[in-house]
């Protein structure tokens, strides 16, 4: 989760994207992305809500179809 918010906002809680719409650590976007129509999207700058958020997705990745497999040697 680290490596990902470290490209997405530069590990900067408060970071919010280029066109104005994607808040926080991962990004979360109002525009079409995963928070559209969210009344108060700048809550996603809180950076404990958003790493929540995105533990929260990341844990219903294996539910839609998508597996990780680990190579032990």
């Amino acid at each position: 989760m680290i490596a990902v918010a470290r490209v997405e906002s530069g590990l900067r809680p408060d970071a919010i994207g280029d066109g104005g719409h994607a808040f926080g650590l991962f990004q979360f976007n109002n525009a079409g992305g995963v928070i559209t129509g969210q009344a108060n999207p700048e809550r996603y700058l809180d950076p404990g809500f958003n790493a929540m958020e995105a533990a929260r997705h990341i844990a219903n990745i294996k539910g839609s179809g998508v597996a990780c497999h680990v190579n032990h040697r």
